[in-house]
Formats: C-alpha cells, structure tokens, sequence
C-alpha cells in the first residue's frame, strides 16, 4: 500500500432489514483503498455464520480466495475457494445489542482504479479479520483470520462493494467506511 493521505470517501450503515450491506459511488480518483467493517447478523440459530463480498455488483464466478482461521482452541487450515463472492466467516450471531460479538475486518486493494497498471485484468487485495466474543460465549471463541483475495474482472475501477451474511439480516449499525489513499 501506498504511504499517504486517507480520506474517507464512502461508508454505509446497515438498518437491520437486509442481508446485504452495500457501499456505492466510490470515485476513482485514489491511488489505493483501505476498506474497514464492522458488524454481526441476526442469525441466533447459528452463533458462527459465514458471508461473502462482491465488488461492483459482479455475480460471475470471477472471485478467488485463500484464507486461514484460528481460534484461541484450534486451527483451520488453510482455503481456497473460488465462486460468485470473496468468501468469510466467523461472523458472530447478536441479536441483542452487546459489542461484544461482533466481526471486524480490513481490506487493503492497491490500484483499484487501474490506472496504475497494464496487461492483466486481476485485481489483488489482502485483508485480515478478527472476531470478538466474551469468554462464555457459544462456538469456538474469538477468531483472527487473514485472506487474499484475487478479482478477475473487467478492466473498470471499483466504485461498488457489498457485503453479504450467509442468510440473516445485517444486525442495525453495523459499518462499512472506504478510505482513499493518496499516493505519496
């Protein structure tokens, strides 16, 4: 990532009545983007749920992913995983108002508008998560992961993304910020 300037240039609240929490209108005119969530589902019958990301509204099976788990019990090995979403889990279920349990996550997409590069039309982005909950908890705990992810996409910038539960809504207040980063 590139050394500079963060400016947040888009963000979206979920209300709590869509299993979808999309953040449009995301201008290309940085060199960077640093993308930070905040959130649990409403899901109490599964305190462990999974989601994925699209970006600009692509549904093809264009995405990619390499990811790894672990808990303070155990370890997942690693995943590959391919399909019509960036794939993530470990998003605790909170369907009272603790933030407690909650996922928080980053991704940091360098040259997302593409202005910076030639010959391919591969997107890469790192990110990395970690997933709160009190010791009594249900499930396995806390969690910290990292993923990388991989877009191959048309040769347009990303001004859209959106995140999506495994099936229950988004609990109301969870958070998507986008920053742009200057380059330096």
């Amino acid at each position: 990532m590139a050394t500079g300037t963060y400016d947040l240039i888009a963000s979206g609240t979920a209300d709590g009545s869509s299993s979808v929490l999309t953040v449009t209108s995301i201008p290309t005119t940085y060199w960077d983007l640093s993308i930070f969530f905040r959130g649990f589902d409403l899901d109490s019958g599964d305190p462990d749920n999974s989601g994925f990301i699209r970006l600009n509204g692509d549904t093809g099976g264009s995405y990619a992913s390499q990811s790894r788990l672990m808990r303070s019990s155990s370890s997942s090995p690693a995943q590959r995983d391919t399909g019509t979403g960036f794939k993530w889990w470990s998003i605790p279920a909170n369907s009272g108002g603790s933030l407690n349990f909650r996922n928080e996550l980053q991704i940091d997409i360098p040259n997302y508008n593409r202005t910076h590069m030639t010959g391919t039309n591969e997107i890469a982005m790192i990110g990395h998560m970690r997933t709160l909950r009190t010791p009594s908890s249900p499930s396995n705990g806390s969690a910290l992961g990292w993923m990388i992810y991989q877009w191959d996409s048309p040769s347009s910038a990303i001004t859209e993304i959106s995140f999506h539960t495994g099936g229950q809504n988004w609990k109301s207040g969870t958070s998507c910020h986008v920053y742009g980063i200057t380059n330096s």
